[in-house]
């Protein structure tokens, strides 16, 4: 509890080396962590961070190290928030540019290389109902694409009955819409599969056109700066309002299928749970895949605390004014029920503190050779002598004796 404490410090305290939260320069050390626990303590418990046994069995999947982690936090998570309405359903990415089967490269995403999660989010405040680690190619006799994959495992553990969800191009497609158990909209790729072919061209902004499948799927087309595709099992074909910012920065109002107008609306929910919890992200260093995955999910469980907390108190509390209390009260927790206390070091002992230990076996004796006085030595004079101090076994004249004790 105590390393939670300090790792989430970090994530909104940074400094440019881990081993400057301990400096001695009051600008630049952090107080909080130097009394809650030492430098070489902290760096062995982080260096010995492991979620399962080290040694990996052998039919172990490739998510071994993490999977119980995982599962704990699932199960979390859906106990403490009930389900919401819309939902959305998207891929989520955990920095990571080491070596590792599981790294992933998406340019199109701020964070371009790392571990891929998919997650289903709330759309309005960005709530992690479920996650799963996409560990790579399947194999087997494995059914559908990928992405109704995803989209089917993710919805078993929807609890509610009226629950709406959004997903893009990746995931949607005609089997999926007609097979899904809940009302769902998303963009599609018009070659796809089974996907209705459209024969006109679309000219101007604002055009739109409708389709529908044999079994009922409603395919919307619409042109706005470039063309918009949409798969929906819950929506007709009829048009709403829209306004939409044109070149010269003004305004214009458009008629758009619903369909699409309800896409935008709801889609956002894995995007703004990503914007959240990398807003005090703890960028450490390490070759464990699993480490990263990690900080990501502490930082993911840590915002969805907050969203909850929101709700119970009825009222927007920044997340900095909510992760500064939980930081300290974990440290504190931790620090109180600690066994044995620790105790602060004062750093080196001083010469002089040495000097007057034990004061009676500071004795001087006289020996057969003759060496540098320390005490003018330290004055930058030349002076040899052979007495000596028992206690010190260093050498000083007869008149730095007294004078050196001191």
């Amino acid at each position: 509890m105590l390393v939670l404490g300090c790792i989430l410090v970090m994530s909104y305290n940074k400094v440019p080396k881990f081993s400057h939260y301990w400096s001695s320069n009051p600008s630049l050390g952090n107080v909080a962590i130097k009394n809650a626990i030492s430098r070489d303590r902290c760096k062995m418990l982080l260096s010995k961070l492991y979620f399962a046994e080290p040694e990996k069995p052998e039919n172990a999947s490739k998510t071994y190290y993490i999977d119980e982690v995982v599962s704990c936090l699932k199960q979390t998570f859906k106990k403490c928030q009930s389900e919401s309405s819309y939902q959305s359903i998207d891929e989520s990415m955990a920095k990571f540019k080491g070596r590792s089967s599981l790294k992933q490269y998406m340019p199109m995403k701020p964070v371009k290389r790392g571990i891929k999660i998919w997650q289903r989010c709330d759309s309005k405040t960005g709530y992690v109902y479920d996650m799963n680690i996409y560990s790579g190619k399947e194999t087997g006799g494995v059914q559908g694409t990928l992405g109704e994959r995803v989209v089917s495992k993710l919805t078993e553990t929807i609890r509610g009955k009226d629950v709406m969800l959004a997903f893009d191009r990746f995931f949607t497609s005609v089997h999926l819409m007609e097979t899904l158990k809940f009302p769902a909209v998303g963009t599609c790729i018009k070659t796809h599969k089974d996907v209705p072919n459209f024969t006109t061209k679309l000219s101007k902004r604002g055009e739109a056109e409708f389709l529908v499948t044999k079994n009922g799927t409603m395919c919307a087309r619409w042109l706005d700066s470039k063309e918009v595709m949409m798969l929906s099992n819950c929506h007709e074909a009829k048009y709403a309002k829209v306004n939409r910012t044109m070149r010269d920065g003004s305004k214009e109002e458009f008629e758009c299928p619903v369909a699409i107008e309800f896409y935008n609306k709801i889609m956002g929910g894995v995007d703004l749970a990503g914007q959240m919890a990398n807003v005090y992200e703890l960028d450490r260093k390490s070759c464990k895949w699993w480490k990263k995955v990690f900080f990501r999910l502490l930082m993911s469980a840590v915002v969805n605390s907050w969203i909850v907390y929101c709700e119970l108190k009825h009222r927007k509390t920044p997340l900095l004014d909510f992760i500064v209390p939980l930081a300290e009260a974990l440290m504190a927790s931790r620090k109180l029920n600690a066994q044995y206390q620790r105790r602060r070091g004062t750093g080196r002992p001083s010469k002089t503190s040495r000097s007057l230990l034990n004061v009676g076996d500071h004795l001087p004796v006289t020996t057969n050779t003759r060496r540098r006085c320390r005490k003018c030595a330290q004055q930058k004079k030349e002076s040899c002598t052979k007495i000596m101090c028992t206690m010190c076994n260093i050498p000083l004249c007869i008149d730095c004796f007294k004078p050196y004790h001191e």
